[in-house]
């Protein structure tokens, strides 16, 4: 079979089972399947694939037609133009983090040697990127989970040296201040995780999302420890819910003297900074 013609079966399946990016993701699975490049499939569209290839290709769309996340299939996701492993298990970054990474990233930029802690790092994707793109700084990064496939992480991107991963909850592990303090912690209320998509409920860590009852529950408690882990003129950053920003505002005014909301690309109030 062709691999114009294995493409379009895949892209055909997904689409008549309703998934909106059906051809997109037909093309990312094909391409891993075959270990090359997505743009290359249209260079040599036309070439043999061999039954093997078929085969785990079509294992490749038979996981995706059960909701099972692409980034899972493919361990891997893409994030400000890294690339992150991310086996099932790992909790899959959005679009959303990736702008909190960049307004982190333009304050270190102002600082010399910044020390950052990520709390609930999973992947380690934030406190990687941060000191992968500001090249004095140094990470420690933690987790309630193993830590494993985060410091894989940090090593295949060449930032081994300068991240530090270490298991625990919230701010247990830590004994040193920080310049900066980034989250992106559970924000979801436990009673509406049942109406997410079935690539969330079904397949992500549900401690990574699980915000408890009110889903501020890790937000507040990030935000009341953290004056005591900054250094002084000491800065957090932290992703929250939609709807839940004048509640955030009112909780950090309480213990930052300055707090700053930003909108994500959607207009929704999306990422919190608050200083000393």
């Amino acid at each position: 079979m062709k691999l114009n013609e294995i493409l379009k079966q895949g892209a055909n399946l997904l689409q008549e089972n309703n998934f909106n990016e059906a051809r997109i993701e037909a093309e990312v699975l094909l391409a891993d399947s075959l270990n090359i490049k997505k743009q290359d499939i249209y260079l040599f569209d036309d070439r043999d694939v061999s039954n093997y290839d078929i085969k785990k290709y079509k294992g490749f769309i038979k996981r995706r037609l059960k909701f099972e996340p692409v980034q899972y299939i493919t361990e891997k996701t893409y994030f400000i133009g890294l690339e992150f492993l991310t086996p099932p298990g790992v909790f899959i970054p959005r679009p959303e983090t990736e702008q909190l990474v960049m307004e982190l990233i333009n304050y270190m930029e102002t600082k010399r040697s910044p020390i950052i802690f990520d709390i609930g790092t999973g992947s380690g994707i934030i406190g990687i990127s941060a000191v992968h793109f500001v090249k004095d700084a140094f990470a420690m990064c933690s987790d309630i989970s193993f830590l494993d496939i985060a410091q894989n992480n940090a090593q295949r991107l060449g930032v081994g040296k300068r991240t530090m991963f270490i298991q625990g909850d919230l701010f247990g592990p830590y004994k040193l201040k920080a310049d900066f303090i980034v989250s992106n912690p559970p924000y979801i209320k436990t009673k509406d995780i049942s109406s997410l998509q079935k690539e969330i409920k079904e397949f992500e860590p549900l401690y990574a999302i699980d915000g408890r009852l009110d889903g501020l529950h890790f937000i507040k408690e990030i935000i009341k420890s953290s004056p005591e882990y900054l250094d002084k003129n000491g800065m957090l950053f932290m992703e929250i819910g939609d709807g839940q920003a004048e509640d955030v505002r009112s909780i950090a005014l309480q213990y930052f003297g300055k707090v700053e909301i930003l909108n994500d690309l959607s207009g929704i109030p999306r990422i919190l900074i608050a200083r000393k």
